[in-house]
């Protein structure tokens, strides 16, 4: 039994959806800074609204805290990780080359990472 409301497969279709919604402004080297996020940020904010749990710390607002103690700036909390079932916490799906942060902050757009993400999905 899971502990998350919605699959893996569902949080993935999630964050390519939002990744390619428009709705957030891309930022690099943090999970969020002020109304810009990276990819593993848009994961994070899906996190808290699809599964009603983690927040936004008030105090530091690049930094996203799980309910279980967890908390990432640049990385994703290991809750989120597991959530969308990736590798590793950069956001790598499949093979070492494809860390999301890493292509995220090395300039590749939403629309690119989404593509990634559904490319990884596919080879899971």
């Amino acid at each position: 039994m899971s502990d998350f409301k919605h699959t893996p497969e569902q949080a993935r279709s999630a964050l390519v959806t939002a990744l390619r919604s428009g709705d957030y402004k891309q930022a690099e080297g943090q999970l969020r800074r002020g109304d810009r996020f990276c990819c593993l940020g848009v994961a994070c904010d899906l996190f808290a609204k699809l599964e009603e749990t983690g927040h936004w710390d008030p105090e530091d607002e690049e930094i996203f805290r799980t309910a279980d103690g967890g908390w990432g700036d640049a990385l994703l909390p290991d809750t989120v990780r597991r959530w969308l079932n990736f590798r590793t916490v950069n956001g790598e799906l499949f093979s070492d080359e494809t860390s999301l942060a890493g292509m995220n902050d090395r300039g590749a757009s939403f629309a690119d990472l989404a593509k990634v993400i559904e490319q990884g999905q596919a080879n899971a």
